[in-house]
């Protein structure tokens, strides 16, 4: 296509002995409409329009099986953090660059409007899904915060919604296991793989410790819970994939049975804001039914690409 002065009714308007020589003239002196008008200009813009709500989106890895936001592998989940992929030892998954946030959890309260039905039995107790009132929840004001105050059976209820599950063992199902020293293996734990680089590393940005890199305990003066994916040292194991310690513990679908129900134990991974010396492999378990009074729990999804 060319500018206005090259469209056709002008080219006709002329006479018949004129047409080849106006014709000429008009591709020299106009310019093709997606022309750059400058140095760069024919590159995609890379500048951040995102909203406080959307500060949780980003791109995939370029090898992801498909792009945020398209149909196909880790970018076709519609609901809560975008996704990008991590390897297991033995296979590729996806993983949420974030955790859940307080916006993106609304999404999910204001879906289920109320409804609780459809949750596996050993939560067949859970009859809220909104976070404890202890904890602040404000899915406007702190929208990019993780969603805290919410016990293992919302954040795997959540997950199912988003179509995507509470991450597991290594087929994606649950870790039955009451040592934690299980859940530090990459073999036994996709977040432990997607956390450690595939086992390679005992923390998300490397091999050794640094204070500054996560949101733990040594990171601020004050602990405190930030927005996810703002402290851009605590990328890892793999590109794309923020916070996996630091800022609040995660549920995992590792459980075993105590005597059936809200009082099995389950566990956390990841440390928190106010935890010393967070690693991949910090974990604790409590009861299906706990919310802690720092309010530092969360969780992050995982599916397969």
């Amino acid at each position: 296509m060319f500018r206005a002065c090259a469209r056709a009714d002008i080219i006709r308007a002329v006479s018949e002995c004129h047409a080849a020589a106006v014709a000429v003239l008009a591709l020299a002196a106009c310019t093709p409409l997606n022309a750059p008008t400058d140095a760069g200009a024919d590159a995609p813009s890379t500048a951040d329009t995102s909203s406080p709500e959307d500060t949780s989106t980003v791109e995939a890895m370029p090898d992801a099986p498909g792009d945020v936001g398209s149909a196909t592998g880790c970018g076709r989940f519609p609901h809560g953090p975008a996704m990008v992929q991590a390897r297991t030892p033995t296979r590729m998954i996806c993983i949420d660059a974030t955790e859940v946030t307080q916006a993106q959890y609304q999404q999910f309260l204001d879906a289920r409007n109320g409804d609780t039905s459809g949750q596996a039995t050993e939560c067949v107790w859970n009859v809220k899904f909104a976070p404890d009132l202890m904890c602040v929840f404000d899915p406007t004001g702190r929208a990019s915060t993780p969603v805290n105050g919410v016990d293992w059976c919302d954040a795997t209820a959540f997950c199912k919604w988003a179509g995507k599950r509470l991450c597991g063992g290594p087929t994606g199902g649950l870790i039955e296991t009451s040592a934690k020293s299980d859940l530090a293996l990459a073999e036994v734990s996709e977040w432990t793989a997607a956390c450690t680089h595939g086992g390679e590393r005992a923390y998300p940005y490397g091999t050794s410790f640094s204070g500054q890199a996560c949101n733990g305990s040594e990171h601020m003066t004050t602990p405190a819970i930030v927005p996810v994916g703002t402290t851009p040292g605590c990328e890892g194991g793999y590109p794309g994939i923020f916070d996996l310690v630091g800022n609040v513990h995660e549920w995992i679908d590792a459980c075993y049975p105590v005597s059936g129900g809200r009082t099995d134990k389950c566990w956390f991974s990841g440390g928190s804001y106010h935890d010393p010396d967070n690693a991949c492999a910090s974990a604790w378990d409590v009861t299906r039914d706990y919310v802690d009074a720092f309010c530092d729990i969360g969780f992050r999804c995982c599916a397969d690409p």
